[in-house]
């Protein structure tokens, strides 16, 4: 398996946006568009990058990843099928020649009652800041060396604190340092 290739490039109209999303169950979901097709995409950092629900972009040209592998909910294994999107959107954010997976979402779908385009991976994130304010239902996102600064920060809870994670990247995990009654020591 290869490590991870962000291939995108990305161009802002701006250094930052905020993202509206939803919740079905334990998904947030944000509005995206991938080339003209417009819908439900699930953030989800657990992804490498961009992931295409082939039901709705089978149009699309895939070439079989015979090195790459990957493991649906049944846990069912096939050889990742790539695409190329040429661009797609997130607010005022704008990813171009965005390599993505094809992958069935059906069993996502079926189980939530919701169309779902695709998987928003923390590849497209690389260049980002983000902030998940579930009381507000909002993602404010930035590109990391921009000099914007959330002014949101500081009203994000009821409770009027905050808890800031760093995440890294370790292969395909994403990962934070954390410390728990003392440990590690």
């Amino acid at each position: 398996m290869r490590g991870l290739a962000f291939t995108h490039v990305l161009k802002a109209d701006s250094a930052s946006c905020v993202l509206p999303f939803t919740m079905v169950g334990k998904l947030i979901l944000v509005q995206g568009r991938a080339d003209s097709t417009v819908g439900n995409f699930v953030l989800d950092t657990g992804a490498p990058d961009l992931v295409l629900n082939v039901t709705y972009f089978r149009q699309y040209v895939a070439t079989e990843m015979a090195d790459e592998s990957q493991m649906g909910v049944t846990g069912e294994g096939s050889n990742v099928q790539k695409t190329t999107v040429k661009t797609f959107t997130l607010g005022s954010f704008n990813y171009y020649s965005a390599e993505a997976s094809l992958v069935s979402l059906s069993a996502i779908e079926n189980l939530r009652g919701v169309k779902i385009l695709g998987l928003l991976g923390l590849g497209l994130f690389k260049d980002c800041e983000l902030i998940i304010d579930y009381p507000k239902r909002l993602i404010p996102y930035k590109i990391a060396w921009s000099d914007f600064s959330f002014a949101v920060l500081p009203t994000l809870t009821p409770l009027g604190w905050q808890a800031v994670l760093p995440i890294g990247r370790m292969g395909l995990l994403p990962w934070f340092a954390a410390a728990a009654a003392g440990w590690p020591r």
